[in-house]
């Protein structure tokens, strides 16, 4: 039986690449978020879990064709488990690929599947957090970022994660996994005119919010460079 506070990592990209071609994109942002887990092997009705967390990173997302590219994002991540007396900081990684399929000038699908983990600790080890998880979903993207704006709506899904917990000085270790594997995503991207004027017109500066309802529940704000 718990009813935790802890951290879980960022897990799909910013937002839909504003890429039309080779290229790359670097942001910077910071979240806050709280995942529904529930202890593996309960029965009971007090079995569930809330994974709190703030996050202060960056991610880089590079653009290989049109239709595939990668990305990458690290963070700081500061934790608390007011239940367990737990208050450590640590990091959250991730990456994967990223698929574009356009459905007209203005319109796209964007999907994606990476690997999530996460980890906070005291110094010695003795009293942990850390979670792994598979993240996948796509969206369906408006608008375009040479247009000045980009808005998406889509789904997340996270088949499989393992979220081990060691807390009250070592004393009790739980095992948490997603109670809910499913969440909505959304956000809008605002994006610049190129800031070097018309004879490079690739380099831009975007700046949007996202927000996820559902296994996690949180909202991102990011600034991002794309060339």
């Amino acid at each position: 039986m718990l009813l935790l506070a802890a951290a879980t990592a960022l897990a799909a990209p910013l937002a839909p690449s504003g890429l039309q071609a080779l290229g790359v994109e670097v942001s910077a942002y910071t979240a806050g978020q709280r995942a529904w887990l529930r202890e593996a092997g309960c029965t009971g009705t007090a079995c569930d879990a809330w994974r709190v967390d703030t996050l202060l990173g960056g991610e880089v997302g590079l653009t290989i064709v049109p239709a595939f590219g990668l990305y990458a994002h690290a963070a700081h991540v500061a934790e608390t488990m007011d239940a367990a007396l737990y208050a450590e900081s640590g990091y959250a990684a991730g990456g994967g690929a990223r698929l574009t399929l356009p459905i007209g000038r203005l319109l796209g699908v964007h999907a994606w599947a990476g690997l999530e983990h996460q980890l906070t600790a005291n110094e010695d080890l003795s009293e942990r957090a850390t979670s792994w998880a598979i993240d996948a979903g796509a969206t369906l993207r408006g608008g375009r970022a040479d247009e000045g704006v980009q808005g998406w709506v889509g789904l997340g899904v996270v088949p499989w994660s393992k979220s081990p917990a060691t807390v009250l000085g070592g004393d009790v270790t739980v095992a948490l996994s997603a109670r809910l594997p499913v969440e909505g995503v959304a956000g809008v991207m605002l994006i610049s005119e190129p800031l070097f004027g018309p004879w490079n017109d690739r380099t831009r500066l975007g700046a949007g919010v996202s927000g996820t309802l559902g296994y996690r529940t949180g909202i991102t704000g990011f600034i991002t460079v794309l060339h």
